[in-house]
């Protein structure tokens, strides 16, 4: 799955940053010998899994969560792939401000529905730990 895959990536990129390392060239060699940066390879991952990783790191650029917790090789590869294919801005999404008020009332219910879901979760844990007396 998904995930198997993303953690072997990871596993993998621990294994490499462990292994031992050659020791360094002199400075001119370097110049003539750069290896590219690593980017793991874009086919071990079907286009929908790089969508759905390349939508969630929208989403947390444009909400200003910070990164969203990926393996480095799955990091990688979902900026390479973001580079490849650009999401859309608001703009080019929404061109008329009724799309955009739209968009927001749409976005307005689905947190309200998941804030009544949350809330209605802690609700029934703290009922189960705090039995009436």
């Amino acid at each position: 799955t998904y995930f198997q895959r993303a953690v072997r990536d990871l596993q993998a990129a621990q294994a490499a940053a462990a292994a031992p390392q050659p020791p360094p060239q002199p400075a001119a060699q370097q110049e003539q010998h750069q290896v590219p940066p690593h980017i793991p390879h874009q086919h071990q991952y079907t286009d929908y899994e790089l969508g759905m990783t390349a939508t969630l790191y929208d989403q947390h650029y444009r909400m200003d969560w910070g990164l969203p917790r990926f393996s480095p090789p799955l990091m990688a590869v979902t900026q390479d792939y973001i580079a490849q294919t650009p999401i859309l801005s608001y703009y080019q999404q929404y061109p008329q401000q009724t799309d955009l008020s739209g968009h927001f009332q749409r976005q307005t219910t689905r947190l309200l529905e998941h804030q009544n879901h949350v809330q209605d979760i802690w609700s029934r844990d703290y009922q189960a730990h705090h039995p009436p007396q």
